[in-house]
């Protein structure tokens, strides 16, 4: 995979309350996994309205994307982060405007906290996130709430780079961001996901059990060793309308 995706990217500080960071953030070597799930509509058509967006439905259900990050080589240091996430556009908009509504997102270290909720309107908090390569598949686990297992080494795609739009709401105003992306990317059998969630009262585990996402199948998995991001800020799109 070849470092064109950094090339010509200038970056100006900003300050947040962990100290300075610089934009666009730069993630040179990670990994993720992410799971595609079908979810009951009006639930999630509820959660994403406060910010003026729609779900995209599937048919008659809404989609849920449950995706995990190990950061090993960021311009904002080491962490891990999980997001769960809804695809949605603005009210009234077209296909086009699709992203994902960031509704939680848990992260490992106060500088990508501080950075994400001030900058972005990112849903952050500092958590305990482990991520576990083993030799067939990849284990993720948020303390206290659940448990992601993705098999790996199933079937190869091409290194390709996308740009995928972020959504989150800062000061009551709605924000899209557009991350581009350089990913080697594997699919996995969704039949042989895993996921686990606790009986605690964690804000993740209490989503994923109303939303009943242990009992349900997963639609698609991906997962990548190599991926690489450019993560700028993000546009105001104006007042945040319910």
């Amino acid at each position: 995979m070849r470092d064109h995706l950094f090339e010509g990217v200038h970056q100006e500080p900003r300050k947040t309350s962990a100290g300075e960071v610089l934009l666009p953030i730069l993630y040179r070597d990670a990994s993720m996994m992410n799971v595609l799930y079908r979810v009951p509509l009006e639930p999630v058509r509820a959660l994403v309205a406060g910010a003026g967006l729609e779900p995209v439905a599937a048919g008659s259900k809404a989609l849920l994307a449950l995706t995990v990050f190990e950061y090993r080589d960021s311009t904002v240091g080491q962490y891990n982060e999980l997001s769960v996430g809804f695809v949605a556009r603005p009210r009234g908009s077209g296909l086009k405007e699709t992203g994902i509504w960031v509704h939680l997102l848990p992260v490992t270290t106060e500088v990508a906290r501080a950075a994400g909720r001030e900058i972005w309107g990112y849903p952050k908090w500092v958590a305990r996130i482990d991520w576990m390569r083993e030799r067939r598949s990849i284990r993720a686990s948020l303390e206290g709430e659940m448990e992601l297992e993705v098999p790996t080494g199933v079937w190869p795609a091409p290194s390709i780079g996308l740009p995928f739009t972020t959504y989150t709401t800062l000061d009551g105003r709605l924000i899209r961001t557009t991350i581009r992306t350089l990913a080697s990317l594997h699919g996995s059998r969704a039949r042989n996901i895993e996921l686990t969630i606790s009986s605690g009262d964690g804000k993740v585990a209490t989503l994923l059990r109303a939303l009943d996402l242990g009992a349900t199948r997963p639609l698609v998995g991906l997962w990548s060793d190599r991926f690489r991001a450019v993560l700028p800020a993000g546009t105001d799109l104006g007042p945040a309308r319910g």
